[in-house]
């Protein structure tokens, strides 16, 4: 994951040195593969396993690689081993803190997650055509909003992890409201991970996001 993020090389060529100055230059895989990169770090934060794992396809393994090419309905996922919240929090920090390096900032903007009327909260050009989605708490009292994109505008896989933490902890409040017993413990330790989620990304948002003019 190091190595699909940083986007930093250097050079011993005296002709690249004369160009940028330390002979450094950003050449990463988000230089050239931003969608994917955006589509599979987003995936793991946003826990969406058909972004990022492999399939189990007519009895046999196939990896990402190989199945992320096949359609959404082919095969069955199989949960990497890794998958937990490790995961995820390195997913959102490397995916925030290297890529940025190539100045582009999808992948901050589709992990941008804020608090109500809090002072970096921004709000879209109706013209944009992108949607906000809000999520309040019952349980800390706390109203989270973030964005969906339209980064996808040329038939590209896209998905704004952010949003789609915040549909999934709403989902989850509103079973865990009617629920009772231990049903209502899980969904309760359940939302307690979204929600833990989210405020994760609001703090590497505030970190890192700035550097791309959020």
């Amino acid at each position: 994951m190091i190595t699909l993020a940083d986007s930093t090389a250097y050079f011993v060529d005296t002709a690249v040195g004369e160009q940028i100055a330390g002979g450094g230059a950003t050449i990463g895989f988000n230089t050239v593969f931003a969608s994917e990169m955006n589509s599979f770090l987003g995936g793991i934060v946003a826990d969406e396993m058909p972004l990022f794992a492999g399939r189990a396809i007519q009895g046999k393994y196939a990896a990402p690689s190989s199945s992320l090419r096949q359609p959404a309905n082919v095969g069955v996922n199989v949960a990497p081993g890794l998958n937990q919240f490790t995961l995820q929090l390195y997913a959102a920090f490397l995916g925030l803190a290297y890529p940025l390096a190539g100045f582009d900032p999808q992948f901050v903007d589709s992990t941008a997650v804020f608090l109500e009327g809090e002072a970096t909260w921004y709000e879209h050009a109706a013209a944009a055509g992108i949607q906000p989605h809000r999520f309040a708490d019952p349980i800390g009292g706390k109203v989270y909003v973030a964005y969906d994109n339209n980064y996808a505008a040329f038939g590209e896989t896209s998905i704004s992890a952010g949003a789609v933490l915040i549909d999934k902890a709403r989902a989850l409040a509103t079973q865990w409201e009617q629920a009772t017993g231990a049903d209502k413990k899980d969904l309760e330790r359940r939302l307690h991970e979204v929600r833990e989620m989210l405020d994760l990304l609001r703090g590497l948002n505030q970190t890192f996001g700035a550097s791309t003019g959020l």
